[in-house]
């Protein structure tokens, strides 16, 4: 195989790999215990950051309203309770969660696509996150 077929094979192949992934269109970031995120401003809080509108603390996940969907992206119609959603999900697990930011308006999908260190102290953990506004 000639190197330029080997490169278009490995491209079609990066290409459907891509695909089979959900895009979120707005962003990365790690969440550490004890931080908080701003969605807004893309910017990592302390997770008691009035202005976080997602925190990870004390083993949970919080923000002002929170759901977990489990491993299956949310259809709209999962959102028409949205407030009688607690405010926090205890040891959150990689899946997806929509959240209500700190403002009571807009809306984020949230995935959490790896829980690191769990085998450590609860200080230790990290949530690898990719979120989009919905609203």
């Amino acid at each position: 195989m000639s190197k330029k077929c080997a490169l278009v094979s490995l491209a079609a192949a990066a290409f459907a790999i891509a695909a089979m992934v959900p895009a979120f269109a707005d962003g990365n970031f790690v969440l550490k215990a004890s931080q908080g995120f701003n969605f807004a401003r893309n910017a990592l809080t302390s997770s008691d950051d009035p202005n976080a509108d997602v925190a990870f603390a004390r083993g949970a996940l919080g923000a002002r309203k929170i759901k977990g969907f489990g491993s299956q992206m949310p259809g709209l119609a999962g959102f028409n309770d949205i407030g009688s959603w607690g405010s926090q999900v205890n040891t959150p697990a990689p899946g997806y969660y929509v959240v209500q930011g700190h403002d009571g308006k807009t809306v984020y999908l949230v995935q959490v696509t790896s829980f690191g260190n769990q085998t450590l102290a609860v200080s230790k953990w990290e949530l690898q996150v990719s979120w989009e506004k919905l609203w």
